[in-house]
């Protein structure tokens, strides 16, 4: 059986915006503001040799735009030097995605059924930095209800996207890509989240492209991924019950 963290879920109306995928359904009922929210992490995520696979910009960048030493290899230092000022002779970078799905996602109940972990979660923390040399946003989420993976509530993980705009010292950053969503989801808002793969021992979730994320902002509208848009449209229902209802309606374990 599922486990859900919330009883039951406002009537409220779903926004499917064609051209700009990335907003999402009210949060659950306790604020997130009430509740004691820890510090996103400054540095996390090494591999067995050590290496870090995240730092936040304010970590490594220095005010006049140096790098902090030995936060990050030697290779890495060049990389990101030569990104961050490749990013100031543009308005706003356009990239493509980093990782590419591997599992059926022609519609959204085909990914849902193909993704490894499947959960709607809420979203306690937001961080920018740098995954390796990749520059982009941070997120950690605790699951309210879990469709495919450990039946748990509260439990937390973490996922990056290769997006978002912020400063790195006296560098601006600014990151958009056609497969993730144009508006990124805040603290307070909740995702659908479909990962592939297992978690890392730190619970960070490799989220395969646009087709992993479903935002769900706290105001009460969602954004699917465009490639969702025209496949889904008439069948999702346009409440936010009867949008939960038919998630927990699907067969998630047939093939």
């Amino acid at each position: 059986m599922r486990k859900r963290a919330f009883p039951g879920w406002s009537p409220l109306v779903l926004l499917l915006l064609p051209a700009s995928p990335g907003a999402g359904l009210p949060t659950v009922e306790t604020p997130l503001a009430e509740a004691a929210v820890e510090p996103m992490p400054v540095t996390a995520f090494p591999s067995p040799e050590g290496v870090l696979g995240w730092v936040t910009a304010t970590h490594l960048v220095r005010a006049d735009g140096s790098l902090e030493e030995g936060v990050v290899p030697a290779g890495y230092e060049r990389v990101i030097q030569r990104t961050l000022h490749s990013y100031q002779e543009h308005d706003c970078v356009v990239g493509s995605d980093v990782v590419r799905p591997t599992g059926d996602r022609r519609d959204l109940a085909r990914a849902l059924r193909s993704s490894t972990y499947a959960f709607i979660a809420r979203v306690t923390g937001v961080a920018h930095g740098f995954r390796h040399t990749i520059a982009g946003t941070l997120f950690r989420v605790a699951t309210d209800e879990v469709f495919k993976g450990p039946q748990s509530i509260g439990v937390e993980y973490f996922f990056f996207l290769p997006v978002g705009e912020f400063t790195a010292g006296p560098f601006r950053v600014c990151k958009r890509n056609v497969g993730y969503p144009a508006v990124l989801p805040k603290p307070g808002d909740q995702v659908l989240l479909l990962a592939e793969g297992i978690p890392s021992r730190d619970n960070f979730l490799q989220i395969a492209g646009h087709n992993g994320l479903v935002v769900i902002q706290a105001d009460g509208s969602v954004i699917l991924p465009r490639a969702y848009l025209q496949k889904d449209r008439a069948s999702e229902p346009a409440t936010r019950d009867h949008f939960a209802a038919w998630l927990r309606g699907l067969e998630v374990d047939k093939p």
